[in-house]
């Protein structure tokens, strides 16, 4: 494929990964179950149910396009979490850690968490641990330095087919990004041979079409609803990217009805 991208239809992996960087670091303590995904369980008509590699991202673009929902804002923008909330968000993670574990500093997943917690939802767990979920993009190191990324074919048109579904049905989705202004970190913490490029986390609350192109409204604790980065679109190489490419979707996690008796603080 062009600009860069390589794709490896039918490849899912049991070693995909998310990075050790601090705001990614749930090592999988929260949720998620353990059952592996099938495609067909993902895809619904009329989306064709078969090998994603028999389409090209372009084609599997214009198959999204024709039955993409239009979803309003899930969660309520008065409970969109920000930072005036962090005292919330640390009491509800410390009430899941031991006594000699509790934590004084919280970060994006902690913070993307307890935004569906308050809607009333888990998410599964990091990729390598919580075969639910779905690592869309790894990337492989170069031998003069730099990494290609690799699109992931057949876990992109089922994480997008699962994105449309939940959302349609409902339930806000954790979804792990790579934010551009960071600095690339090593993440190799479950001894995976690539780079898991995720080093933040928003919460997909909804969903519709911009002038022909899917996209999904996010949460960002670090973006409050008035900057533009609170939306990702779908590019044609079956990315979901910000404007600019600020934000890009690296891997997506599935939502759960959370227990009745664990109410939000």
């Amino acid at each position: 494929m062009s600009d860069g991208w390589s794709f490896s239809p039918w490849s899912l992996s049991p070693w995909a990964a998310e990075p050790d960087r601090a705001a990614a670091g749930d090592l999988g303590r929260m949720g998620g179950g353990r059952t592996a995904p099938s495609l067909a369980d993902v895809l619904q008509p009329p989306v064709p149910v078969g090998h994603p590699d028999d389409y090209d991202p372009a084609s599997w673009f214009e198959i999204f396009v024709a039955d993409w929902p239009t979803v309003d804002k899930l969660i309520p923008l008065e409970d969109q979490v920000l930072t005036r909330d962090d005292d919330k968000v640390r009491t509800w993670v410390n009430r899941q850690l031991p006594a000699d574990g509790q934590r004084t500093s919280i970060n994006c997943n902690d913070r993307a968490r307890y935004q569906l917690h308050i809607a009333g939802f888990t998410a599964s767990g990091a990729p390598a641990r919580d075969s639910r979920s779905f690592l869309v993009i790894r990337e492989h190191r170069q031998p003069g330095g730099g990494t290609t990324p690799e699109l992931q074919l057949d876990v992109a048109v089922g994480a997008l087919s699962y994105l449309r579904r939940a959302l349609t049905d409902g339930m806000p989705v954790m979804i792990g990004v790579k934010l551009d202004y960071y600095d690339d970190e090593p993440n190799n913490i479950y001894g995976t041979p690539y780079v898991i490029a995720t080093d933040h986390y928003v919460v997909g609350v909804g969903s519709g079409l911009d002038n022909g192109t899917p996209y999904v409204d996010v949460y960002d604790y670090l973006a409050p609803h008035r900057v533009p980065r609170d939306r990702l679109h779908l590019s044609r190489l079956l990315t979901l990217d910000s404007p600019g490419a600020l934000m890009r979707m690296i891997e997506l996690r599935r939502s759960d009805p959370r227990p009745g008796s664990d109410p939000a603080p």
